[in-house]
Protein backbone atom coordinates (compact mmCIF):
# COMPACT_ATOMS: atom_id res chain seq x y z
CA UNK A 1 0.00 0.00 0.00
CA UNK A 2 2.67 2.51 1.04
CA UNK A 3 4.05 1.93 -2.66
CA UNK A 4 0.91 2.22 -4.19
CA UNK A 5 0.42 5.13 -2.44
CA UNK A 6 3.99 6.35 -3.67
CA UNK A 7 3.13 5.64 -7.18
CA UNK A 8 -0.36 7.46 -7.03
CA UNK A 9 0.93 10.67 -5.42
CA UNK A 10 3.91 10.68 -8.30
CA UNK A 11 1.57 10.07 -11.45
CA UNK A 12 -1.00 12.76 -9.26
CA UNK A 13 1.92 15.28 -9.04
CA UNK A 14 3.45 14.90 -12.70
CA UNK A 15 -0.32 15.63 -14.39
CA UNK A 16 -0.88 18.25 -11.75
CA UNK A 17 2.29 20.09 -13.07
CA UNK A 18 1.47 19.30 -16.34
CA UNK A 19 -1.83 20.36 -16.80
CA UNK A 20 -0.67 23.81 -14.94
CA UNK A 21 1.68 24.42 -17.75
CA UNK A 22 -0.91 23.22 -20.29
CA UNK A 23 -3.51 25.30 -19.35
CA UNK A 24 -0.82 28.53 -18.84
CA UNK A 25 0.62 27.81 -22.77
CA UNK A 26 -3.64 27.62 -23.87
CA UNK A 27 -4.62 31.00 -22.32
CA UNK A 28 -1.68 32.23 -23.68
CA UNK A 29 -1.86 30.79 -27.16
CA UNK A 30 -5.33 32.33 -26.89
CA UNK A 31 -4.95 35.45 -26.15
CA UNK A 32 -1.32 36.24 -28.41
CA UNK A 33 -3.63 34.52 -31.71
CA UNK A 34 -6.48 36.98 -30.60
CA UNK A 35 -3.96 40.01 -30.11
CA UNK A 36 -2.61 38.83 -33.77
CA UNK A 37 -5.82 38.37 -35.79
CA UNK A 38 -7.58 41.92 -34.47
CA UNK A 39 -4.26 43.21 -35.05
CA UNK A 40 -4.39 41.68 -38.86
CA UNK A 41 -7.61 43.37 -39.19
CA UNK A 42 -6.73 46.67 -37.92
CA UNK A 43 -4.21 46.88 -40.33
CA UNK A 44 -6.09 45.98 -42.92
CA UNK A 45 -8.54 48.59 -42.11
CA UNK A 46 -5.65 51.19 -42.07
CA UNK A 47 -5.13 50.41 -45.12
CA UNK A 48 -8.72 50.73 -46.90
CA UNK A 49 -9.11 53.84 -45.06
CA UNK A 50 -6.34 55.67 -46.37
CA UNK A 51 -7.27 54.47 -49.91
CA UNK A 52 -10.68 56.06 -49.08
CA UNK A 53 -9.27 58.82 -47.80
CA UNK A 54 -7.06 59.70 -50.56
CA UNK A 55 -10.54 59.98 -52.91
CA UNK A 56 -12.43 61.78 -49.91
CA UNK A 57 -10.24 64.52 -50.80
CA UNK A 58 -13.22 65.63 -53.68
CA UNK A 59 -16.39 67.52 -52.46
CA UNK A 60 -18.38 65.04 -51.37
CA UNK A 61 -21.57 67.80 -51.02
CA UNK A 62 -22.06 67.38 -54.77
CA UNK A 63 -23.05 63.69 -55.37
CA UNK A 64 -24.11 61.53 -52.58
CA UNK A 65 -21.67 58.57 -53.95
CA UNK A 66 -18.26 58.76 -55.67
CA UNK A 67 -17.78 56.55 -58.75
CA UNK A 68 -14.10 56.00 -57.84
CA UNK A 69 -15.06 55.06 -54.06
CA UNK A 70 -17.66 52.51 -55.33
CA UNK A 71 -15.43 51.08 -58.10
CA UNK A 72 -12.74 50.43 -55.83
CA UNK A 73 -15.42 48.71 -52.79
CA UNK A 74 -16.87 46.66 -55.64
CA UNK A 75 -13.71 45.15 -56.78
CA UNK A 76 -11.58 44.34 -53.23
CA UNK A 77 -14.61 44.20 -51.02
CA UNK A 78 -17.39 41.90 -52.79
CA UNK A 79 -20.52 43.88 -53.62
CA UNK A 80 -23.21 43.04 -52.04
CA UNK A 81 -22.17 41.26 -49.33
CA UNK A 82 -21.05 42.52 -45.27
CA UNK A 83 -17.16 42.02 -46.12
CA UNK A 84 -16.04 45.66 -46.35
CA UNK A 85 -17.95 48.93 -45.98
CA UNK A 86 -17.12 52.69 -45.76
CA UNK A 87 -18.67 55.28 -45.02
CA UNK A 88 -17.41 59.29 -45.65
CA UNK A 89 -18.42 62.62 -43.12
CA UNK A 90 -18.09 65.66 -43.96
CA UNK A 91 -16.43 67.98 -40.83
CA UNK A 92 -19.41 68.41 -38.90
CA UNK A 93 -20.04 64.61 -39.34
CA UNK A 94 -22.73 63.97 -41.52
CA UNK A 95 -22.85 61.51 -43.84
CA UNK A 96 -21.88 62.61 -47.33
CA UNK A 97 -21.52 58.62 -48.68
CA UNK A 98 -21.80 55.15 -47.99
CA UNK A 99 -21.47 51.94 -49.75
CA UNK A 100 -23.85 49.89 -50.96
CA UNK A 101 -23.17 46.85 -49.22
CA UNK A 102 -24.48 48.12 -46.21
CA UNK A 103 -27.39 49.85 -43.81
CA UNK A 104 -25.32 53.16 -42.38
CA UNK A 105 -28.06 53.49 -39.73
CA UNK A 106 -26.86 50.06 -37.79
CA UNK A 107 -24.43 52.27 -36.30
CA UNK A 108 -23.62 56.14 -35.74
CA UNK A 109 -20.56 57.89 -35.74
CA UNK A 110 -19.84 57.70 -31.73
CA UNK A 111 -19.06 60.79 -29.95
CA UNK A 112 -15.38 58.78 -28.34
CA UNK A 113 -14.30 58.45 -32.29
CA UNK A 114 -15.22 62.30 -33.46
CA UNK A 115 -13.53 63.71 -30.09
CA UNK A 116 -10.55 61.52 -31.47
CA UNK A 117 -11.11 62.43 -35.24
CA UNK A 118 -10.67 66.26 -33.91
CA UNK A 119 -7.43 65.77 -32.59
CA UNK A 120 -6.26 63.91 -35.92
CA UNK A 121 -6.41 60.86 -34.32
CA UNK A 122 -8.03 57.69 -36.03
CA UNK A 123 -10.13 55.17 -33.64
CA UNK A 124 -10.75 51.64 -33.75
CA UNK A 125 -14.70 50.11 -32.31
CA UNK A 126 -16.08 47.31 -32.19
CA UNK A 127 -20.02 46.53 -32.66
CA UNK A 128 -22.46 44.11 -32.78
CA UNK A 129 -25.18 45.01 -35.59
CA UNK A 130 -27.79 43.29 -36.47
CA UNK A 131 -28.83 38.82 -35.72
CA UNK A 132 -25.86 39.06 -33.51
CA UNK A 133 -22.93 40.45 -35.92
CA UNK A 134 -20.06 41.68 -34.88
CA UNK A 135 -18.05 43.88 -36.80
CA UNK A 136 -14.57 46.36 -36.73
CA UNK A 137 -14.51 49.63 -37.62
CA UNK A 138 -11.51 52.35 -37.79
CA UNK A 139 -12.56 56.20 -38.00
CA UNK A 140 -9.97 58.04 -39.68
CA UNK A 141 -9.94 61.67 -39.90
CA UNK A 142 -8.86 63.90 -43.08
CA UNK A 143 -7.70 66.91 -42.33
CA UNK A 144 -7.07 69.81 -44.52
CA UNK A 145 -4.11 71.90 -43.39
CA UNK A 146 -4.92 71.72 -39.26
CA UNK A 147 -8.97 71.98 -40.15
CA UNK A 148 -11.20 68.46 -39.79
CA UNK A 149 -12.64 68.36 -43.52
CA UNK A 150 -13.97 64.54 -43.64
CA UNK A 151 -14.32 61.66 -41.37
CA UNK A 152 -13.46 58.21 -43.01
CA UNK A 153 -15.02 54.81 -41.73
CA UNK A 154 -14.32 51.57 -43.13
CA UNK A 155 -15.26 48.15 -41.31
CA UNK A 156 -15.39 44.86 -41.50
CA UNK A 157 -17.16 41.41 -40.69
CA UNK A 158 -15.13 40.17 -37.63
CA UNK A 159 -16.79 36.54 -38.64
CA UNK A 160 -14.07 34.79 -39.67
CA UNK A 161 -12.65 36.19 -36.61
CA UNK A 162 -14.42 34.94 -34.05
CA UNK A 163 -15.00 31.54 -35.63
CA UNK A 164 -11.06 31.23 -35.81
CA UNK A 165 -10.95 31.58 -31.74
CA UNK A 166 -13.96 29.27 -31.21
CA UNK A 167 -11.95 26.32 -32.72
CA UNK A 168 -9.00 27.18 -31.20
CA UNK A 169 -11.21 26.83 -27.59
CA UNK A 170 -13.02 23.80 -29.05
CA UNK A 171 -9.48 21.94 -30.03
CA UNK A 172 -8.07 23.27 -26.58
CA UNK A 173 -10.77 22.33 -24.51
CA UNK A 174 -10.61 18.68 -26.35
CA UNK A 175 -6.79 18.18 -26.37
CA UNK A 176 -5.57 19.02 -22.67
CA UNK A 177 -7.99 16.92 -21.10
CA UNK A 178 -7.13 14.33 -23.53
CA UNK A 179 -3.21 14.74 -22.80
CA UNK A 180 -4.03 14.90 -18.92
CA UNK A 181 -5.70 11.20 -19.34
CA UNK A 182 -3.00 9.52 -21.40
CA UNK A 183 -0.13 11.38 -19.60
CA UNK A 184 -1.54 9.94 -16.08
CA UNK A 185 -2.02 6.41 -17.26
CA UNK A 186 1.91 6.71 -19.15
CA UNK A 187 3.00 8.18 -15.67
CA UNK A 188 1.12 5.78 -13.54
CA UNK A 189 2.75 2.76 -15.76
CA UNK A 190 6.27 4.52 -15.67
CA UNK A 191 5.97 4.88 -11.58
CA UNK A 192 4.99 1.00 -11.26
CA UNK A 193 7.78 -0.35 -13.21
CA UNK A 194 10.44 2.39 -11.35
CA UNK A 195 8.93 1.33 -8.09
CA UNK A 196 8.71 -2.44 -8.59
CA UNK A 197 12.14 -3.34 -7.50
CA UNK A 198 11.84 -0.85 -4.77
CA UNK A 199 8.55 -2.99 -3.29
CA UNK A 200 9.99 -6.54 -3.85
CA UNK A 201 13.10 -5.28 -1.43
CA UNK A 202 10.60 -3.75 0.65
CA UNK A 203 8.74 -7.11 0.77
CA UNK A 204 11.58 -9.50 0.85
CA UNK A 205 12.47 -7.26 4.07
CA UNK A 206 9.33 -7.78 5.87
CA UNK A 207 9.19 -11.57 5.46
CA UNK A 208 12.59 -11.64 7.05
CA UNK A 209 11.64 -9.80 9.53
CA UNK A 210 8.33 -11.74 10.35
CA UNK A 211 10.07 -14.77 10.12
CA UNK A 212 8.05 -16.30 6.89
CA UNK A 213 11.19 -16.51 5.16
CA UNK A 214 14.76 -16.43 6.78
CA UNK A 215 15.91 -18.22 3.38
CA UNK A 216 16.29 -14.34 2.00
CA UNK A 217 18.73 -13.24 4.29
Amino acid sequence: MLFTSIRSKLTAWYVLLLGIILVLFSIFLFFFLSKRLYESVDNSLTVSARVVARSAQVSLNRKPFLPGLERFFDQFTGFGNLNKFYKIYDGSGNIGSLSKNFDGSQFPLTQPAYAQALKGESSYETFTVADNHSIRVITMPVLRGTKLANLVQVGTSLEVVIDTLKNLQIILWTAVPAVLVLTALIGRFIARRALKPVAKITQTAKDIGSGKNLSKR
